[in-house]
């Protein structure tokens, strides 16, 4: 274990909440330990992503990665060895929803291994039995593994699926905020998970799509699909999406993949790109509550 966690300053955390356009982020110092090397870092989480920081000004950006590209998250004690059995190991693996789309759209960039969204959070124990859980009894199993342990750090893995990252944190309860958070984030996404959200968490998960893909959050459409909520309309209409780039209106129709709130998806009078009509064919085969598909005058071929 390194010696010492640098505090965040002021200024830096001044630097760092300027630089990501907002105060609402979560800043957590910790250390990034890459093959023989330890780097003093701050790992800021926003809603759907993660940056690690180098400890110092001028501000540096190491690498930043989506939540959605996170394929495992690993918790351990910060002196067990990397190999052989962890005794009190934990691991969490994000398991595939199959947030597939169409090969014209990997350069956006690799936009079909980001909407391979994970839709499960399984927990290993040891090698014990997997157990499905969320936040709230992962923070109750973190406080009983506090108890097991009585370390004063621990070491987060997180693998995704560019890269591996291993950070130490200083004490238990941030390494916890960090993976409670990814937790949280993730289950956003589907509406079993988090019931209530609106539209069927339609915004929630729009916006994750757009992070890791690197396209803008349309405001527009966020407007569009809040008149459908407050008018009680359960039908996505395309057409109210045509004057935007078809690359827009794809990653939006992908987002209803899991919805609940839509039932209708409908298109007049508009021609329908690859992309587009790839993400309704993937809709309809992933889709418990739309019922009912219009197309009229799309230019489909047979």
């Amino acid at each position: 274990m390194a010696a010492s966690f640098k505090e965040i300053s002021g200024e830096l955390r001044q630097s760092i909440t300027s630089f990501l356009g907002t105060p609402e982020v979560i800043l957590q110092a910790a250390q990034l330990h890459v093959k023989s090397k330890v780097e003093d870092i701050v790992l800021a989480l926003m809603p759907w992503r993660a940056f690690v920081l180098l400890a110092r000004l001028p501000l540096k950006v190491q690498v930043s990665f989506s939540f959605l590209s996170v394929r495992m998250i690993r918790i351990k004690e910060s002196n067990q060895p990397t190999t052989g059995k962890e005794a009190f190991g934990m691991e969490l693996f994000a398991m595939d929803a199959d947030f597939a789309v169409s090969p014209s759209l990997r350069g956006l960039p690799a936009v079909a291994s980001a909407l391979c969204v994970r839709q499960s959070i399984l927990i290993r124990l040891g090698g014990c039995e997997e157990h499905r859980m969320g936040p709230t009894a992962l923070k109750r199993l973190l406080a009983s593994f506090d108890s097991f342990v009585k370390c004063q750090c621990l070491q987060v893995v997180i693998e995704t699926d560019a890269s591996s990252y291993e950070f130490e944190f200083l004490s238990l309860d941030e390494s916890e905020q960090v993976v409670v958070h990814m937790v949280v984030s993730l289950k956003k996404l589907f509406p079993d998970s988090s019931p209530g959200l609106l539209h069927g968490g339609f915004s929630e998960t729009y916006a994750a799509l757009c992070d890791y893909s690197g396209l803008p959050f349309r405001e527009e459409i966020q407007w569009d699909i809040d008149i459908y909520h407050n008018q009680g309309c359960r039908e996505f209409n395309l057409l109210d999406f045509s004057y935007l780039h078809n690359q827009d209106v794809a990653l939006s129709v992908s987002a209803l993949s899991f919805n609940r709130w839509f039932t209708k998806l409908s298109c007049k009078d508009f021609k329908l790109s690859l992309d587009i009509l790839e993400q309704i064919l993937h809709v309809l085969s992933k889709s418990v509550t739309l019922e009912e598909l219009v197309l009229e005058n799309c230019s489909l071929k047979l």
